[in-house]
Order: structure tokens, then C-alpha cells, then sequence
């Protein structure tokens, strides 16, 4: 901007002695001629060369760019001349800093629309080129277009009033009373949608992950089906539908059982003592290896855990392709344990208790068994 400014004053300082002979409305009219002239020649060289040559490039930001700053520029160089030609007019030093003013003030209108649009150029552009797993960036969009609206408005209402020379002291110190008050009624919004911001930045998750929340004790896991800039939708097991305040999921220890390709199951089950222990590890890895959800690397295993009071306590370790499958492929292994236990003749031992009835006046107890699991 300065230098179209520059450049246009220059030319009219060439012919400024025809201008000085000259009457001050003619020559002011003269000037805006001159003026007008000069800009469109701008505008044509701006809109043909420019964006010819943007069209010529592979990146479609230049094109953007030069459609969205097109006018802004043509205005700003028409004003700046404008500002300039005033003094043509030989107004008394009062009357052209007034007119001045009124010029510099369009002037700064017409340059903080060409800033607004570029920011949200940029603004649309940079999220184009992010990934939209965490499913934010529909929300993002306007709530970032309309901070760059409030700060390009902000800028422009402070350079107004420095073009007016009004103290900003006074209006500083209310906006900032305002802001800590504003920031206050409203810490637990603002907590979210920062909340929200940081979600949508660092990917912690997306649409689609199964959760498990230390903060939570209610919602033992769930998967994500919306996050919004103020909070987070989660569905249980039990299709209960969990809103969960972005503030909490930021600062919350989360752990996203969906961060890996595959989800570990842990099938716990005992054997009595005295089995073949390679009988059980080889039905055991059998049943696993057979199911048409567990996957074959890494490898099914089995673990003995324990010697318990009344069993040898395993634990067979399989993986699945995806957390949603947990429930299912758990039902399935134990009924076939189960199952091939009973048929392979390997004794899944539960718990019994002994129970003694003792007769009022006899000295001898008779005992009766009574066992359950």
C-alpha cells in the first residue's frame, strides 16, 4: 500500500506547477481525473498480468489471494491519491485535516476488508490441508473466522481512533474490565472451547475410538460419536449417550483403545490340578487360532498366572483387529473352552464348601456337603 502511495504521489508532484496555476476546484478535478486514470491502469495490470500469471502457476492460493485483495488494493490507491489531491483545494489548515481524516479513515475501512478476507483465506486454506479425523473441523472454521472478524475489527477501531486523536488510555483500560469480567462469568465456556482447540491440534482422538476415562467411574468405556468445540458425545456399551465437557476430556488421563491396529483380549480360566499342562496349552491356543476374529500375528499365548488355592489359574492373550469386537470375541472363547474342555476331558474346577450341622445334645457332628460355584 505505501508504495502504490508513493507512487502515485510522485506523478502527481511531476505535473504540480500546471497544478499550482490552476483554480483549486479545477485542479482538485483535474487531479482526481489524473487519479482515476492511474488506478484503472492498476486495476487492469493487477487483473490481467497478476492474475494471468497466478493462473499459470500449479498452487490455486496466488489465484485466491489476488481475487480477494483485487478491490481492496484498487480502493486503497484511489483514497491514498484522494488523501493527497486535498491539498489542491486550498483549505484552511482546520477544514483539510478534517477532510483528511474522513479520507484516512475510509481508507483504513477499505484496507481492514482486504485484511479480513485474507485471514480467512488462510484460515480456510490451513484447514483444508489438516486432517479431519477428530471430525472438529466443521466447528473450527467459523469459530476462527469470526476471531479473525473480531480481531481485524478490533485493529481497525484503534486506528480510527488514532487517526481521530482520541486516547486510548480510557478505552483500554474499560476493555480490559470488560475482558476480566467477561472471562470470568465465562471461565467454564471458555475452559471447553479451548479444551475443544487443543482436541482438534493435537489429535488425541477421533470419531469412532473406543475410550476409557480415569475421570469417569460411571462410564466404564464408550465410543466417540460427535466432538463438538464444547464437548465430546461418547455412546456406551449400554447405548447411553455420555456428554463429556472438552475442559475434563483435556485434562483427563484418556486411554484410546482404538490408537492401535489391533486390541488385546485376556480370557482368565483354571484347570484342576494334576492336568496335562501341554493338553490345556495346546486346546487352549487351538480355540484362538481357529476363531475368525483373532488375529494371527502377533500370536495367540497362554500364560499360567497362578498356582490358586484350587486351580491352576491361565490366561490366554489373543488380539482382535478392533476394540468394537471385545465382547463378542470374548463370549465366543470361553464358550468354546468350555466346551472343548468338557469334550477333551480337562476339569474346570470350581469352588465347593463343606457345611457341618451339629445336633443339640449329641456329641458326634454330621456333615453334609453342599458345594456351589
Amino acid at each position: 500500500m505505501p508504495i502504490i502511495s508513493i507512487h502515485l504521489q510522485t506523478s502527481i508532484q511531476l505535473s504540480g506547477d500546471r497544478f499550482a496555476a490552476l483554480p483549486p476546484l479545477p485542479a482538485f478535478a483535474l487531479a482526481v481525473v489524473l487519479l482515476l486514470v492511474v488506478v484503472k491502469v492498476l486495476d487492469q495490470v493487477i487483473y490481467r498480468l497478476l492474475h494471468g500469471a497466478a493462473r499459470r502457476t500449479r498452487v490455486a492460493l496466488d489465484d485466491k489471494i489476488i481475487d480477494r485483495l483485487h478491490r481492496p488494493i484498487v480502493w486503497s490507491a484511489l483514497l491514498a491519491g484522494l488523501a493527497w489531491s486535498l491539498e489542491l483545494l486550498r483549505l484552511p489548515a482546520e477544514q483539510l485535516a478534517l477532510a483528511r481524516q474522513v479520507v484516512y479513515t475510509v481508507l483504513s475501512a477499505v484496507i481492514a476488508i482486504g485484511a479480513g478476507r485474507l485471514a480467512r483465506l488462510f484460515v480456510d486454506d490451513y484447514l483444508a490441508d489438516l486432517s479431519n479425523v477428530t471430525g472438529l473441523r466443521e466447528h473450527m472454521r467459523p469459530f476462527l473466522k469470526n476471531l479473525v472478524n473480531v480481531a481485524v475489527l478490533a485493529s481497525w477501531i484503534t486506528v480510527v481512533l488514532i487517526i481521530w486523536d482520541q486516547s486510548l488510555a480510557p478505552i483500554l483500560a474499560s476493555a480490559g474490565v470488560a475482558g476480566l469480567a467477561l472471562s470470568l462469568a465465562a471461565r467454564d465456556a471458555l475452559a471447553n472451547i479451548f479444551g475443544g482447540i487443543s482436541i482438534f491440534l493435537e489429535g488425541t482422538y477421533k470419531l469412532g475410538d473406543y475410550l476409557l476415562l480415569s475421570d469417569l467411574a460411571s462410564v466404564s468405556r464408550g465410543e466417540v460419536i460427535d466432538i463438538g468445540l464444547r464437548s465430546t458425545r461418547l455412546r456406551t456399551r449400554d447405548d447411553v449417550v455420555v456428554t463429556v465437557p472438552n475442559s475434563i476430556m483435556a485434562n483427563s488421563a484418556i486411554i484410546n483403545q482404538s490408537a492401535v491396529k489391533q486390541f488385546r483380549v485376556r480370557i482368565a480360566f483354571g484347570v484342576a490340578y494334576g492336568s496335562d499342562l501341554e493338553h490345556v496349552q495346546r486346546v487352549a491356543l487351538g480355540i484362538a487360532e481357529r476363531h475368525p476374529q483373532v488375529l494371527d500375528e502377533p500370536k495367540p499365548r497362554l500364560r499360567l498366572r497362578a498356582l490358586a488355592a484350587s486351580a491352576l489359574e491361565y490366561e490366554l492373550l489373543c488380539w482382535c483387529p478392533d476394540p468394537a469386537l471385545r465382547g463378542r470375541v470374548t463370549n465366543d472363547l470361553n464358550a468354546a473352552i468350555h466346551d472343548s474342555f468338557a469334550r477333551e476331558g480337562i476339569v474346570i474346577p470350581f469352588q465347593q464348601v463343606e457345611v457341618r450341622l451339629h445336633r443339640e445334645g449329641s456329641t458326634e457332628q454330621s456333615p453334609e456337603s453342599v458345594m456351589g460355584r
